[in-house]
């Protein structure tokens, strides 16, 4: 893969973990149930200075399943009628 291939991955991968951010502000329920199961499937641990979101968003290669574990969390959590408005 060339450099030029790799770099765009990686802002794909800043740009969807920062939307993931904006939206973990928005819906804290629902985005930190994701991240829960996330680092869950991932294994990891969170040292007992950080948050689960800080552990998260560290790397944002793992952005990925963040999204597939919103799609397995979304019908699981509880939310009030909310609507989550794209940018303007």
């Amino acid at each position: 893969m060339t450099t030029r291939l790799l770099l765009c991955e990686h802002a794909e991968k800043l740009s969807a973990a920062i939307t993931l951010k904006n939206h973990h502000s928005r819906l804290p329920e629902l985005v930190n149930a994701a991240i829960l199961l996330a680092l869950h499937k991932r294994e990891c641990e969170v040292p007992s200075s950080l948050t689960p979101a800080d552990v998260f968003f560290r790397e944002v290669r793992h952005t990925l399943i963040l999204v597939l574990c919103l799609l397995c969390t979304v019908s699981e959590v509880d939310l009030p009628d909310t609507v989550v408005k794209g940018p303007r």
